[in-house]
């Protein structure tokens, strides 16, 4: 990237730019990073493929995180822009001090990193601090190694026959790729071992694979003439004067004289052909012709779009799913369902499919529906007494349900009361005074078949549910409990998305939210904050530690 002086990192609020330190500048729609500084941020999430946003890395993500750097304090320079932090000690600092401070950083799995008073030291590592080897020389550079100090060189854990600088590992193993080896003695692991001592190793093929003209002498053959009747009185070999060999456009494995194209192709003597293809190729590019066409067009960067994909590596944590749910959802243009492949395990059982159809009222005209934290349920007939028989009601019942009021007597039954509105029911029409029929009433209303009483355990307990503006999706968050259902305890938020043409989600109303059907394709994240159910679990172990019953 050409004046690199004149970039900043979003992140570290640093313009150094010195690629085996702190990586290539990625550049994407005006946001310019350190790619080390990606990959290092302790609470950066990786949750896209190599194609979304920088090399995996959302640029909503990278923009949360830039403002969250901005909130933090360099442990050794006292300046904002702090998006390292030592694993064990929790320490903030940016990537240059850690640098200028031996840090360690591991650039595989989480990519943690660590200051020098918590560095990992093993047996080895201690016995080398303890007593420096002295007067060893780089196996690359081939300069002398007057002290072993491990913040400035690297060692093969495979054999540990010798020392390297770090400098000269970095820039060997930044070139080497998937063929970095063992210096000393060959071995594989050693590419994964390195990692651990601040060297990154790209997952790419090395750079002598492809240079230009890298394999120009495998080219180079014996020429000669393959044609079934060569007419060169001396030889196939023979190329000179007007027995000139010329090899094949397509392929160049096939040469022949000229003079023997020119009887094969059937062309005039004079006619003086310089180039040819061969059997083999011609029949080749007959069948690709012949072929369907397809559309090879590709979603291509912007010009101002610089980033190697080569560079992509897999990082692995934090768990996106832990970060705050207060940070409203944003449909990034950078994901994309062709690059990102996200792969959800839903753990909450599904409702209890009812029998009972439920009257949708239409949606609301508000982008944003606030539904309170405290479980509510649809409302429930009321009951005098506590142990009265349900009421019941026709399936195809068009009016909503109304509270009722039965009233139980020990010796005689009594009459059923509910709203005039419901006439359908077969309770419900007019009784006469006359004790026969209220009885005979009463006794085919228990006689009718029972209908199936909805289980308010297999209910959704809403939190919320809102709209982004400019997004064709739903959100809904709803509170997740151990066995699927809430009479376990809370473990968390889940929240939903859903598009806006899905025919569930059509009605928002609480009641059609509640009994919502949802699939393992409806989670968007989740989280471990409980809201409510946090103060309850709180409220119930200090009601016990007081000794109430």
């Amino acid at each position: 990237m050409e004046d690199n002086k004149e970039l900043l990192c979003l992140i570290c609020k640093y313009s150094d730019s010195d690629d085996l330190v702190f990586g290539e500048w990625m550049s994407v729609r005006n946001l310019q990073v350190h790619y080390f500084c990606l990959l290092l941020s302790t609470h950066l999430p990786q949750r896209g493929g190599d194609c979304s946003g920088i090399l995996g890395f959302l640029l909503r993500d990278i923009r949360e995180e830039a403002a969250a750097a901005e909130k933090r304090i360099c442990w050794y320079c006292n300046k904002i822009g702090a998006s390292l932090q030592c694993d064990r000690c929790r320490t903030l600092f940016h990537l240059k001090c850690g640098l200028e401070n031996r840090a360690v950083f591991e650039f595989c799995g989480q990519y943690k990193s660590y200051c020098y008073r918590c560095r990992p030291m093993d047996d080895y590592k201690q016995q080398v601090h303890n007593n420096p080897p002295r007067n060893y020389t780089c196996p690359i550079c081939f300069s002398s190694i007057y002290k072993v100090e491990l913040h400035c060189v690297v060692y093969g854990d495979c054999c540990r026959r010798g020392f390297a600088h770090k400098k000269c590992m970095r820039q060997y193993a930044l070139t080497s790729g998937y063929y970095l080896r063992c210096i000393w003695c060959r071995s594989e692991s050693f590419r994964d071992s390195i990692r651990l001592q601040s060297v990154f190793v790209p997952d790419r093929d090395a750079t002598w694979e492809k240079q230009r003209n890298a394999y120009r002498e495998l080219h180079e053959r014996n020429v000669k003439c393959d044609q079934p009747n060569c007419l060169c009185p001396n030889g196939r070999t023979y190329n000179r004067l007007s027995w000139v060999i010329i090899s094949c456009t397509s392929c160049a494995a096939t040469s022949a004289h000229l003079k023997c194209l020119v009887g094969t192709l059937r062309l005039p003597k004079k006619h003086e052909r310089t180039d040819f293809k061969c059997a083999m190729c011609l029949d080749v590019e007959k069948r690709i012709a012949e072929r369907p066409t397809r559309n090879t067009e590709k979603n291509h960067a912007e010009s101002d779009n610089q980033v190697d994909s080569s560079f992509y590596v897999q990082k692995f944590g934090p768990d996106a799913a832990t970060r705050s749910l207060t940070q409203t959802p944003v449909f990034s243009e950078d994901e994309s369902e062709r690059s990102s492949n996200i792969t959800v395990i839903f753990s909450q059982s599904k409702p209890i499919e009812t029998s009972e159809r439920l009257s949708l009222s239409p949606p609301p005209e508000d982008l944003i529906v606030e539904i309170p934290d405290s479980p509510q349920t649809s409302p429930q007939p009321s009951i005098d007494e506590p142990h009265s028989p349900p009421p019941t009601a026709s399936n195809e019942s068009s009016c909503p349900p109304q509270p009722t009021a039965i009233n139980e007597m020990p010796d005689s039954p009594q009459p059923v009361s509910r709203t005039p509105e419901c006439k359908q029911a077969p309770c419900v029409s007019q009784i006469s005074d006359s004790p026969q029929l209220q009885e005979q009433a009463v006794t085919e209303a228990f006689k009718s078949p029972p209908v199936p009483k909805e289980d308010p355990n297999s209910l959704l307990v809403l939190k919320s549910g809102f709209r982004c503006p400019d997004e064709p999706f739903f959100y809904l968050v709803i509170y997740e409990f151990e066995q699927g259902t809430c009479m376990g305890e809370c473990t968390g938020t889940c929240v939903l998305r859903f598009k806006d043409n899905d025919p569930r989600i059509q009605d928002t109303s609480q009641a059609a939210l509640e009994r919502l059907k949802i699939t393992s394709d409806d989670v968007w994240c989740r989280s471990e904050e409980r809201g409510v159910f946090e103060y309850i679990k709180k409220f119930h172990e200090w009601y016990g530690s007081e000794g109430f019953s």
